[in-house]
């Protein structure tokens, strides 16, 4: 069985001389829950949620053929866990997970028979507590003429934030766009004398923008769940050519 790959800012922890023996990543912590009191009825009812820290820990050994060596791949490795907020890149599923993690713990315990060979323990915290694919998935239209009406399979374990870029490439009165994520039932209405612009709407930072400056706009972002989600962006306007995106990075507790 292979070893399973694990990276800090591209330098493998798990080569010939260091070997990652135990990575564990696969859980995530505690869910803070915020409950309303139902005034004199027994409960609550929850009211919104947010995630705390994810911690990940690799144990394993380092060997040399001699004591310099070790000494000096000790210094390396030091040097290299001291990077804040670097890719901690570990294979899982026949992928990579990505975390942006910063090292909290790092043990060495050399006794005095250890002369190539020393034990490591780490600890890793990624304060997003999630991880994320390496790639970006999306779905694209292409010289759309009306309304874009699709459907997008969104994998991954905890709901993402996608982008939504509208390229247009030639229009006559465009004045409107209605962008709505059907199954959520949630939509924005951005307006504006359109030319040949590029909107963007980035539900990560929770921006819209026109040639990359910011616009206004009313309704609600048009949030995506994970599996099947039935969008449509409706233009308002004679005649329109446009191309349009939706990109997400798949994201994983």
């Amino acid at each position: 069985m292979a070893r399973t790959s694990v990276t800090f800012d591209g330098v493998s922890l798990q080569t010939a001389n260091i070997i990652a023996s135990r990575i564990a990543h696969e859980s995530y912590e505690n869910r803070n829950l915020l409950v309303q009191e139902l005034g004199n009825r027994d409960g609550g009812k929850l009211v919104q949620e947010r995630r705390t820290p994810k911690f990940v820990q690799i144990e394993g050994h380092l060997k040399y053929d001699t004591q310099d060596l070790l000494d000096a791949a000790m210094d390396a490795l030091k040097k290299t866990l001291n990077i804040q907020e670097a890719n901690l890149d570990i294979s899982f599923g026949g992928e990579i997970r990505r975390y942006k993690a910063t090292l909290t713990k790092a043990v060495l315990p050399r006794e005095h028979f250890n002369i190539n060979w020393i034990p490591f323990e780490l600890e890793f915290e990624i304060p997003e507590g999630f991880g994320k694919d390496t790639t970006i998935s999306s779905d694209s239209t292409v010289d759309a003429v009306a309304t874009v009406d699709r459907t997008i399979d969104v994998g991954g374990t905890l709901a993402p934030k996608p982008t939504i870029t509208i390229t247009i490439n030639s229009e006559t009165n465009l004045n409107r766009f209605i962008v709505k994520n059907v199954t959520t039932n949630r939509s924005m209405t951005v307006e504006k004398a359109y030319d040949t612009d590029t909107l963007v709407i980035n539900m990560d930072t929770n921006e819209v923008t026109v040639n990359a400056v910011n616009q206004e706009y009313t309704g609600v972002f048009p949030e995506f769940v994970l599996g099947n989600n039935n969008y449509t962006i409706t233009p308002n306007a004679t005649a329109v050519d446009m191309d349009v995106t939706v990109s997400y990075t798949a994201t994983y507790l």
